[in-house]
Formats: structure tokens, C-alpha cells, sequence
């Protein structure tokens, strides 16, 4: 195979059909370099004229995993029946990043192939992007209690499923479903109204929402922590679907000997701090003397401490 110093395709145009799951519309683009950027899972075709005489010619494409190559259909000659430059055509699907050229044979010297590859580039589809609202990070709570939740979703294309998912003490993941993912019913039902003779389906690309999560449906034993996220998921069904999560959120369900202790702490706290209120207001008195009538700017300073801390405590 002989490497071509001079251009061996001309006016090359690239129609896109990209995946379904997506929603996009196919897109023309005339007067192309060939290069591809498309996202994986999108059916290329490619079309160029010929600048050579053409017997017959294939596609080599080149990945991370290998060289591949197929026929290319060799359509009717641009001037007509007396020309050899006829339109080439050939499709591929993109799935990873490479390149591909063409390589002809003229009929009057070996197989040439195109001096110059084009690009095969892999566009991202990024995972969604979801928030969890609750009330604290670590929340104390009765097991027969409701707390309310929100979230924020968001994706590129249109979100898929939307879970709450959950893990008691040091158990598995459990999930509640907030959002199903639309199906092909849904799908059809849900479409707006064509216009201009296209019909738009209404897949979701952001949503927000409340809940309430009732936690008796747990049935959790006292002592016990809970931790929580939100998951959504795309729609991708060609190399995903793609996976995004919250922060991590926690609540912790209080024993009745828990909450004494607790109030336990809390009391004896409080008798700490007044008794150190009421030994700082002894030793200002003793500072001062019984027969004071004017303060030192020391005693002036300690007796605005000591108001400071009963303010405090009160």
C-alpha cells in the first residue's frame, strides 16, 4: 500500500445519527474534514468525492484495539458516466477514540491510502449531577418520626432513575425509589406537540422535588445510625447509564438511657458552670474590699468578665 502525497477525497460530508437515548436529531455536516467528534454509540456515515479514478476502495479504522477495515460502496461518477471520480460512501459506529482513512485502488498502480488519518474523538456523556437536602448532616430522631428531604437533579440528556438509598447500622444498601425512569409507553405519551413538523419528547434534563420519609416503615431499634444518599441515573444505555451521587447524610436513632445520659452531661455542665461563676464573683469581691468605692481599670476589667460569663449561663 502506497502512502498518497496528494489528496485523494474531496468535499467529504458526515451525517450523524446519534443514540436514541439522547434525543438529538441527526445533524449534517457539509464540507467536512472528516474528523469525527460524536458521542459513543452515534452511526457515521461518511460521504466524499473521489479525486482519483476508482475501481474500488475500503474504510480502515484504527482503535486502542486494533485495525479494523470494510468495504466501501462506490456510488455513480460526479460528471456522469464518462468521469472516474465517483462518490465513496461507508459508515461506522463511534465506540472509542482512533481514526480511520480511506486506501483506493485506481486500477493503474497499487493501493493508495490517504496521507492523512481523521480523527475519531469520544464525546463525555457526564453522569448526573444530584444534591440532597436534610435537616442537619447528623440528626437525632425518634424511630415514629417523618423528616422531610429534597433533592436536585440534573443531566446533559435526561435523568433515569432517582433513588434514596440507605444503610441501617453496618447492613446493605436499601433503596426507596423517589422517580422511574420514563418507558417507551410513557415516552410516546408524553411528547409535545409537533411543531414544524417535529415531535419533542419531554425527558426531563432537570427536576427538584420533596419528600417525606417516614422512618416507622424501618422499624429501627433504638442506638441504632442511618445513613442516607441520593442516587440518579442516566438514560445512557450505550456505555452507562451513568451513576451520580449526594453527600452522605446521617441520623442517629437515641435509646431512652441515651437521652439520660445525655441530660445527665447537660446538668452536670451546667452545675460546673456555676460554680465557676460563683467562685470568679467571690474573688472579684474580695479584689474589690469592703470599703471600694472607686474601680481599678484591673477591676473594672474582672468585673466585666464575670457579667460576661452570668450572661452566659443565663
Amino acid at each position: 500500500v502506497l502512502v498518497a502525497t496528494e489528496p485523494l477525497l474531496g468535499d467529504i460530508r458526515l451525517l450523524l445519527v446519534y443514540p436514541k437515548y439522547t434525543g438529538l436529531h441527526q445533524r449534517t455536516i457539509p464540507g467536512s474534514t472528516g474528523d469525527i467528534m460524536a458521542l459513543p454509540g452515534t452511526q457515521v456515515r461518511i460521504e466524499a468525492w473521489a479525486l482519483v479514478p476508482v475501481e474500488r476502495a475500503q474504510l480502515v479504522m484504527v482503535t486502542e484495539s486494533g485495525q479494523t477495515s470494510q468495504p466501501v460502496q462506490v456510488g455513480k461518477p460526479k460528471g456522469g458516466q464518462d468521469s472516474p471520480m465517483p462518490l465513496l460512501s461507508a459508515s461506522l459506529t463511534v465506540q472509542k477514540p482512533g481514526s480511520y482513512y480511506f486506501v483506493i485502488k485506481n486500477g493503474h498502480k497499487a493501493l493508495l491510502r490517504e496521507g492523512q488519518s481523521h480523527r475519531i474523538s469520544v464525546e463525555a456523556d457526564h453522569p448526573p449531577r444530584i444534591d440532597l437536602f436534610a435537616p442537619a448532616t447528623e440528626l437525632e430522631v425518634t424511630s415514629t418520626r417523618r423528616i422531610e428531604l429534597a433533592y436536585s437533579a440534573e443531566d446533559d440528556f435526561g435523568l433515569g432513575d432517582i433513588d434514596l438509598v440507605y444503610r441501617i447500622g453496618t447492613g446493605g444498601e436499601r433503596r426507596r425509589r423517589l422517580r422511574s425512569a420514563p418507558t417507551a409507553d410513557s415516552k410516546s405519551e408524553d411528547k409535545t406537540q409537533q411543531k414544524g413538523g417535529i415531535v419533542t419528547p419531554t425527558v426531563p434534563r432537570n427536576l427538584a422535588a420533596k419528600i417525606e420519609w417516614d422512618l416507622s416503615e424501618l422499624e429501627l431499634q433504638p442506638g441504632v445510625r442511618v445513613t442516607y444518599v441520593a442516587e440518579a441515573r442516566d438514560l445512557n444505555n450505550v456505555s452507562g447509564p451513568g451513576v451520580g451521587r449526594s453527600r452522605e447524610y446521617a441520623l442517629f436513632i437515641q435509646s431512652p438511657r441515651q437521652r439520660q445520659e445525655a441530660l445527665l452531661q447537660s446538668q452536670a455542665q451546667l452545675r460546673e458552670q456555676a460554680v465557676q461563676l460563683l467562685a470568679d464573683r467571690i474573688d472579684l469581691l474580695r479584689a474589690l474590699g469592703k470599703d471600694s468605692t472607686e474601680l481599678t481599670s484591673d477591676g473594672a476589667d474582672r468585673a466585666q468578665s464575670v457579667q460576661r460569663k452570668r450572661e452566659t449561663f443565663l
